[in-house]
């Protein structure tokens, strides 16, 4: 069924599921139109307690552990007016980690703020909104004052051991770094002592121009929950905000209309730039060839709607290598979690403007997860995966290219 669109693979499921089953039953869709536009669309699934939509071409394919074109997300924070932005105190830092298993630089935020008694308390952790720049300029600010934590120290704030951060900001009180933050809403907590966390927190801006003392506090946030706009009615927000709103096409853009199908086609013109069919998929761009260096490859990626990782992870959609040997192809070969697909693969996809399957190509190497998706969509033999040992040299050989740096 992998292969089939999306309107047969629904025909199946409707005609599969019992309506009057009380555990499982098939979700509603929709289909904007004149007299149902896609803000009403939206209403309608907030009000029935989803966190928002997802907007799929009725022809697209299911591609398993893959993000696509066809498919993209709205959600309410997406619109600017509906959630109010916050400010808190960073207090703490969770490293990432690379295919290696290496640390590979801080990844999330543990943020807090104040009571009425001055008590600082944990409220979130921020794990999204960042860009490459933004992230290493927060590791710059923090990196003098994070400390490991230990469960034997004692800190300006308590966490259970679920919210041990692996680093905490010393005197964050004097030396912290302020941000600003938005999400979807606000809701209770058993976890965190304040109370309340944050709903799909992500990272919005660094307040430099703000201190310890100008955080929104745990009161603040508390009305901020109980006199927010109901997100379930669009036409709630106060006026004072409709300027700031962006309308849903804006908020979507071009990543929305071509969801939706209202795009002209894409023009087969062998122009390589200047598209944005990758979609936010994320590359790790290893070896350039003679024609395509890696940062000009990197400079494709990102100026056709891609990201770059240096630290490819199980999220990257594939490394990008021109070299088929090597310790770091090896390294990831052996964790076994991310593609490794040749440079020409990249080329054809910028040529044709669209993002090729694993399966349309020659590959260097496939994670065991692609080879079934592929046998299950096409039902091909299974290619050769077997995941190449490095000799015993290469084993007890690294470089600095091997071992990400391990900066804060």
């Amino acid at each position: 069924m992998l292969s089939q669109p999306l309107d047969a693979r629904r025909q199946l499921l409707k005609s599969t599921i019992r309506g009057d089953s009380e555990y499982i039953r098939v979700v509603d869709d929709w289909s904007p139109s004149a007299s149902l536009p896609l803000s009403g669309i939206l209403e309608t699934a907030l009000s029935q307690g989803y966190e928002g939509l997802v907007i799929k071409k009725r022809n697209s394919i299911y591609v398993p552990g893959q993000r696509t074109p066809e498919w993209t997300k709205l959600k309410a924070d997406y619109i600017e007016a509906i959630c109010d932005d916050i400010d808190l105190l960073v207090i703490g830092a969770d490293l990432g980690r690379s295919v290696s298993n290496a640390p590979a630089g801080i990844c999330t935020l543990l943020c807090g703020t104040f009571d009425k008694d001055g008590k600082l308390l944990p409220v979130a952790r921020i794990g999204s909104g960042f860009n490459f720049k933004e992230l290493s300029h927060i590791r710059q600010i923090l990196s003098p004052s994070l400390k490991p934590f230990s469960r034997m120290a004692s800190y300006e704030f308590e966490v259970p051991r679920s919210l041990e951060p692996d680093f905490v900001v010393e005197d964050s009180k004097k030396t912290g770094l302020v941000i600003q933050v938005r999400a979807t809403n606000i809701i209770p907590s058993d976890v965190y002592a304040a109370g309340y966390t944050l709903r799909f927190p992500r990272f919005i801006r660094c307040r430099p121009d703000k201190d310890a003392s100008s955080l929104t506090s745990l009161g603040e946030i508390i009305e901020l929950k109980d006199k927010s706009p109901n997100v379930t009615d669009l036409g709630s927000i106060p006026e004072s905000k409709v300027k700031r709103m962006k309308t849903l096409k804006k908020v979507v853009g071009k990543k929305l209309a071509e969801a939706l199908g209202s795009l002209p086609a894409r023009s087969s013109s062998p122009t390589l730039e200047g598209r944005s069919f990758l979609n936010d998929l994320e590359f790790c761009i290893l070896y350039g060839d003679e024609t395509h260096t890696k940062g000009a490859l990197e400079s494709l990626v990102r100026s056709n709607g891609g990201r770059i990782t240096q630290n490819p992870t199980a999220f990257t959609y594939a490394v990008i290598s021109s070299k088929e040997n090597g310790l770091r192809i090896e390294n990831i070969k052996k964790a076994g979690i991310v593609d490794i697909l040749p440079v020409s693969y990249l080329i054809r996809c910028f040529e044709q403007g669209r993002i090729l399957g694993k399966g349309e190509c020659d590959s260097i190497f496939l994670t065991r997860r692609t080879v079934l998706a592929l046998q299950m969509e096409k039902n091909v033999p299974e290619k050769e995966h077997e995941e190449s040992s490095a000799s015993d040299e290469d084993q007890s050989t690294t470089t600095d290219d091997d071992i990400p740096e391990k900066d804060f």
